[in-house]
């Protein structure tokens, strides 16, 4: 136990030095140039010196490549934090981890009738446009396990509240 306890400090301090060391020379490397930065605004913003300090970053686009790479090793098909996901052909998809049933689609309907009654006084037409879906379940390839946001279903129930 103390041996696994003392590797845990080690790995610690090791860490910890790391970082502090990056941060030092980090900041020796770029003070002057957010200086610089800040000398040309009249008033002091801090978005501006954030964005400023993220700019001149040492080696930030090292970082940023290395970042991409490790993500091509592991594999990785979603982007934005699982907003979309890439199937085998490279298409991204929307997707949903958490799609709840709208029940309230009956009302949609009817709210657009009430809207197409109104303006069609004036002359007005009502256009409902849909956007195509790229899903298609006998074309679309998706790795296991990854969540696809396929709204058809509910689209096609809310066209037929809008025929009735």
């Amino acid at each position: 136990m103390k041996q696994y306890m003392l590797k845990k400090r080690l790995f610690a301090i090791v860490f910890l030095g790391v970082l502090f060391t990056m941060s030092g020379l980090n900041f020796l490397h770029s003070f002057p140039l957010v200086l610089k930065d800040l000398e040309k605004t009249e008033e002091f913003q801090i978005s501006k010196l954030d964005a400023s300090i993220t700019e001149n970053l040492m080696g930030r686009m090292a970082y940023i490549e290395t970042y991409g790479y490790i993500q091509i090793l592991l594999g990785k098909q979603e982007c934005y934090n699982f907003t979309y996901i890439k199937d085998q052909q490279g298409f991204l998809h929307y997707t949903s981890f958490f799609r709840e049933e709208d029940s309230r689609l009956f009302e949609y309907a009817m709210r657009t009738k009430r809207l197409q009654n109104y303006v069609e006084k004036n002359g007005t037409k009502v256009l409902f446009v849909v956007p195509p879906g790229k899903y298609n379940a006998n074309y679309t390839k998706l790795r296991t396990g990854l969540p696809i946001n396929n709204p058809d279903s509910t689209v096609d129930e809310l066209l037929f509240y809008l025929n009735r």
